[in-house]
């Protein structure tokens, strides 16, 4: 058969297979009834195939959800990435998950139902056997339709790792269309680097055991990186020659981004940047144990600023943050790269030496710190000074 217009001439059985890669529920919805179900959809709502089929979706929703629809599904395609809702199972139990959707040009609605489970879904329900997918694979069309409204991108590569063809969520998440990119290696094979050489492996890992997944770093067309969740297989032969590659992936950035903004704000000051307590104290609590292992000292300061509530009250708050982001700066210049400047709260701040050395060093430190906070700081054009009280252990 022939692919979605523009892309190239595609085997028959990897069409059937690709809605099989997807570990998320996906069905076809006519006039509000389930006419087609994958295998992961029926799992995730805990009931056979053939008990779903030409039953209206929302016998799956919870009565809230249902009602709140009214038996029509067209509001699930308003919201692009998605919208919370609950399945009902059939132990009278019930399951969160995220639901997507997107209409075909016949008036149908493509749904898609992912689990809430804290992160994205890992794709590892990758290829079994060309002979189990075909057996349950009913309708070409159908299959490519479907295919086509995956908000996975798909991609699949002929054994000179050249794309036969990619589905349309491949060019929404890459920004490459598939006319630029059938019959070319995938973009990150064909420069030098590091990109290229994960690649590689990537693909020749899938060869030898039949199918990898993992997560990797990648870039769109315009250059930005991006991070994405891919899953690789192999569709070999009756030969056990490899035939095709199948991709299939999905852009996981802004969880990426959502981590690393929940990491800083468990263990990083929001003002000055600087560690936290949280974070100070685990360190503390490492460095005494690996010196009492190594019979070696640890150095502590705390660190207290002298006047800093007098430029609070006189120039306001404002002024006193720029005042307390200098002052963690030019803590930091006097340690070493392994030291630990920590901001406790208000203007107390901790410095963590590790491996000291003797103990006549910790002093040294102190001046060098006591020195620098003496300097006159530029708040905004204006001239404002402080000093520091040092405790030292």
């Amino acid at each position: 058969m022939t692919a979605t217009r523009g892309h190239s001439h595609i085997p028959d059985s990897v069409v059937r297979q690709l809605p099989l890669l997807v570990s998320d529920l996906l069905c076809l919805c006519r006039n509000g009834r389930v006419d087609w179900l994958n295998d992961a959809g029926a799992r995730l709502l805990g009931v056979p195939q053939g008990d779903v089929l030409s039953r209206p979706f929302t016998d799956f929703l919870h009565p809230d959800h249902a009602a709140a629809l009214g038996g029509d599904l067209m509001p699930l395609a308003a919201e692009p990435a998605g919208a919370p809702f609950m399945l009902r199972l059939p132990n009278g139990g019930s399951r969160a998950v995220i639901i997507m959707a997107r209409p075909t040009d016949d008036g149908a609605l493509v749904i898609l139902a992912r689990e809430c489970s804290g992160s994205l879904p890992v794709m590892d329900t990758l290829l079994r056997t060309v002979k189990r997918l075909e057996a349950r694979a009913r309708d070409n069309d159908l299959l490519a339709r479907v295919v086509g409204t995956a908000s996975e991108g798909i991609m699949v590569l002929d054994p000179s790792l050249r794309i036969a063809t990619v589905n349309p969520a491949f060019t929404e998440i890459t920004g490459w269309p598939a006319s630029e990119v059938i019959g070319r290696k995938p973009p990150q094979l064909l420069e030098k680097g590091a990109d290229r050489d994960a690649a590689l492996l990537m693909f020749e890992a899938a060869r030898s055991s039949g199918r990898w997944q993992g997560e990797q770093w990648n870039r769109r067309k315009g250059g930005e990186r991006y991070a994405e969740r891919l899953g690789v297989s192999i569709l070999r032969d009756e030969a056990g020659d490899v035939r095709h590659y199948v991709v299939v992936f999905s852009d996981i950035t802004q969880r990426k981004l959502d981590e690393e903004r929940i990491r800083k704000q468990a263990n990083f000051d929001t003002l000055t940047g600087l560690p936290n307590r949280a974070l100070f104290i685990d360190r503390l609590g490492q460095a005494v144990h690996q010196a009492e292992r190594n019979g070696q000292m640890v150095g502590l300061m705390f660190i207290d600023l002298d006047g800093f509530k007098l430029i609070n009250d006189t120039l306001g708050h404002d002024m006193g943050d720029l005042l307390l982001q200098e002052a963690g700066e030019r803590l930091s210049h006097c340690v070493r790269s392994g030291d630990t400047v920590a901001r406790l709260g208000g203007d107390e701040f901790t410095v963590l030496m590790p491996h000291l050395g003797t103990y006549q060093n910790a002093p040294v430190v102190a001046q060098r710190i006591l020195d620098a906070l003496k300097a006159p700081f530029d708040l905004a054009g204006k001239e404002a000074f402080v000093s520091a009280s040092i405790g030292i252990t």
